[in-house]
Order: C-alpha cells, then structure tokens, then sequence
C-alpha cells in the first residue's frame, strides 16, 4: 500500500479501499512506476537450495507475471511440493541396500550397515581427488625373548586369519579382537609365519601405490618397550624392515618410468622426539641438537621449521643417510629392553612429480608426503626399574603416548557421531607427537598403525592394552586429498 504519514489502525483492506476511493478522502501523491508495489506473485517464487538460488517454472499461462491473484490455498498447491515428493532423490540415494547386491560396497570384516554406508559414501568423494578411508590397523606377534623363555612364560596370543585371540592366565576366558591384518611371527616353523617381506607386502605396498598417485601416506609402529617395534619399522641389515624395503621399492618404481616428460624428485628428513623436544638426525652440528619448533601452515598443515631436507637421487643415498641418523637417535638399556628407544622417529619422504604438458606448454606437479614413525614403547616402571635419566624419559614417552591415546579416542567418538564433529575436542596440541602427526590421524593422509605384541602370559595386561588401543584407531576416519598444482 502506499505510504503515509497516519497511524496504520487494525482496519479491513476493503475499508482502505473504500476510504481512499471515497471524494472526502485526500488525493494520494502519485509515485513512478518503478516505485509501485507489485502483487505478490505467488506463481513465481524464489526456493533457497543449498548451492545457491533457484527460480520455479512460470505460470502455465505464460503471464509477466500480473495475474489475478490467487487463493491462499491454490497459492500453496501450485508452489510449495510434497515433504515426499521433495525428498525423493535424497531417500532413494540413501536408501542402504543389502549387503551382497551392493557392487560398489565390499563388506567389511563385521559386515555393518554403518561399515557399508562409510564405504559409499566416500567412493564418490574419490573421483575429485578426495578419498575419504578408514586408518588401516595390523598386529603383529613377536617369540618369546630370553627373559620371557627363561621365565617359562606361556604363549598367550593365537590367531586366526584377521582375528587375534587373547588368553587370560588367571581364569582362562578369551577376548577376540578383530582387525585389518593379523600377523603371526612368533614361530618361524609354524605355515602361517609372517616375515619382514610379507609385512611389508601388506603394510607398505598400498602406501607407495598412493603415494605415486599424489595422496600423503602413514605408517606408525606402536606397541610396549621391546614388542617389535623397531624390528618391524628399521629391521637389520640383513633382514630390513618397512622403512628401507618402502625406500628401495620407491626408487625401483621410478626405474621403471619411460616417460620422457614425467620427472621425480625424492628428499628425505629425519627427526626424533626427545623428552618432548624435536632434533634433527640429520645434520652433525651442534645446531640438529637445539630445539626446533613445530610451525603450523594453513594448507600444508604441521611442520617443523630449520629441519634438514635432503635430496636423494638412490636408495643407497637413504640408507647412508639412515645409518647416520640411527647413530644419532637416543637409545638405552632397561630391565625389558637391552636396546630401548628412548624417543619417538620419524623418517619422512617427500615426492615430487613434474609433468610436462607439450599441448599448454605447462608444468604440474603432484607432492605426497609419507611419514614413517617408530615410537617410543609404553613402559611401567615396576618392570623397567627406571631411575635417573631413564626415569624422566619414560615419564615423557608415556605422556605423549597417553596424549596419543586421548586423540585416537577423540576421532574415534567423532567418527562413530559425524553429525557433532564440530563439537568434538581433538587434544593435538597436548602432545609434541600429537602435534606433528595431526594430518596423519584424522587429517589428509592414508595411514597404517601396526600394533607390536608380546605373546607372553607376563605381558598380558600390556598386550591387552595394546589391542584395544588398536582397536579403537581402526575407527578413525582421514580424508585424503591429491596434493598436485
């Protein structure tokens, strides 16, 4: 209507009409046509979507939009759609289908419908260079050392293809757990033993594969002191382990390219986490001794500024490199490990592919980082008798680890309930380890955890620990992206 200066009165609209129409009222000023209210179009009505604005079809009678207006009740019949008919798509999309007729679903071990739904949901994502996967866990069973065999300590682990069984001593009851790979090495005479190239061949094969295809890549080694770790991650010069056999199966796939146009670049860095500080294995200076700090970049994610990256054109080039940088790192004697790590490793490779483009003239390149981590074990006290030095660095090597702990539990909880992910507290930041490995949990990259134990019946509650630390991690869910420019 148009404006005035009078108070506005709960009067009907065919009284203002009548009023305004009547020779005793005062002549309205005439406004421009383009000031002029219009008539609510009721035929034409603009719908919020979520990408944007969407305009409904013109009225069947193809008017400018100047038709008589329209009841309420025709007004909403011709505009608004069914809650059934709106929702059609959504609800046949999401409708979750059975279990052997999906095609692009394979069953997990539990064969859950929540299992399946996560598993098509991320298969879309993966065609633009996202993928959305679940942190792929195995365990590994060592034999019993000389202390557990002169102990005569029972074996308390069995395993059964992915399930691994866990004995009580005291009462005999069983838990099982189940995971992505269970791998037996406690008897090398038994058909099913797992050596350090079968490990490898489950573990590490899939994460140089993606790391060629530009996502970022994991694997970490977490167990108690003297489960494994180190063995299953570096191994020994005649028997390696997954970090060298996952560096010359990098440089063996490069030998193989015959593209004259694609071109590799390989650097290396190597760091420890000591009594929460982080140094450079690298460098023999005084400088790889101080404390670097851990800077945060808002794409590339966690760093650690002045760290020493190297440019490698061999694998003999790494494993010198290697062999210089475990002399460096802490290692020390306890009642459970002769050869215990006193910190956390990490050994990171960089991989960078150019390729060039005769058509464009241009160059893009692909990045993927994999960031290959030996922690430090879980220790307790009453069986390390630690003191001095060696006190202080289990007290910060459980700190982290239990902060580690508190993160996988977080993601966790946020994984089983996406709808409050944002209300979700990660403890990153609790943690120097935490910190630097945030894109490997939950972030942008595709990780393994192997989960070292003890088969011993001494060791029981350690390796139950284990498991279910275990256990939770294979909950976490990362989203990774294709690093390429």
């Amino acid at each position: 209507r148009y404006a005035d200066d009078t108070k506005d009165t709960e009067t009907p609209s065919s009284a203002r009409l009548l009023a305004t129409t009547s020779p005793q009222a005062q002549p309205r000023p005439l406004l421009p046509s383009f000031l002029r209210p219009t008539p609510y179009d009721s035929a034409r009505v603009c719908v919020m979507a979520d990408k944007g604005r969407r305009r409904l079809p013109a009225p069947p009678d193809g008017g400018s939009g100047r038709s008589p207006r329209a009841s309420p009740q025709t007004a909403r019949a011709s505009t608004s759609r069914s809650p059934q008919t709106a929702r059609a798509p959504t609800d046949a999309a999401s409708t979750p289908r059975p279990t052997g007729l999906s095609s692009s679903v394979s069953a997990s071990p539990a064969g859950t419908q929540a299992d399946s739904a996560t598993t098509s949901a991320s298969a879309t994502p993966a065609q633009h260079g996202l993928s959305d996967s679940k942190v792929q866990v195995a365990v590994r069973v060592r034999p019993l050392d000389a202390r557990e065999h002169a102990g005569k300590y029972q074996n308390v682990v069995a395993m059964s293809g992915q399930a691994t069984h866990l004995t009580n001593p005291k009462d005999g009851t069983v838990k099982s757990f189940a995971f992505d790979h269970s791998m037996w090495s406690a008897n090398q005479h038994d058909p099913h033993f797992v050596d350090q190239a079968e490990v490898f061949q489950r573990v590490g094969e899939h994460v140089i594969e993606n790391s060629f295809k530009g996502y970022n890549g994991c694997i970490f080694a977490y167990g108690q002191t003297g489960s494994g770790k180190t063995h299953t991650m570096m191994g020994q010069t005649t028997n390696e382990g997954i970090i060298p056999r996952l560096c010359g199966s990098l440089f063996e796939r490069i030998k193989m390219n015959t593209d004259e146009r694609l071109t590799y670049k390989v650097e290396v860095s190597y760091l420890q986490i000591y009594n929460e500080t982080v140094q450079d294995l690298l460098t023999n200076s005084k400088k790889g001794k101080t404390n670097l700090k851990i800077r945060e970049h808002k794409i590339m994610g966690p760093y650690v500024e002045g760290l020493s990256k190297l440019a490698v054109t061999s694998y003999d080039a790494i494993a010198t490199l290697m062999a210089a940088g475990n002399k460096m790192r802490a290692t020390a004697a306890t009642q459970m490990n002769a050869t215990s790590s006193r910190s956390h490793a990490v050994f990171t490779l960089v991989l960078t592919q150019a390729q060039y483009d005769p058509a464009t003239k241009q160059t893009g390149e692909k990045a993927s980082r994999v960031a290959l981590v030996d922690l430090a074990g879980s220790e307790r006290v009453a069986k390390t008798k630690s003191t001095g030095d060696r006190l202080r660095e289990g007290a910060n090597i459980n700190k982290s680890l239990t902060t580690l702990g508190r993160v996988i539990s977080a993601l966790a909880e946020q994984a089983s309930k996406p709808g409050r992910s944002s209300s979700t507290f990660i403890p990153y930041r609790d943690s120097t380890l935490t910190w630097l490995l945030k894109d490997s949990l939950g972030g942008n990259s595709k990780t393994v955890m192997v989960a070292t134990i003890s088969p011993a019946s001494d060791n029981y509650d350690e390796t139950l620990s284990t498991l279910r630390y275990a256990d939770r991690a294979k909950q976490i869910v990362n989203h990774a992206v294709v690093n390429e420019d």
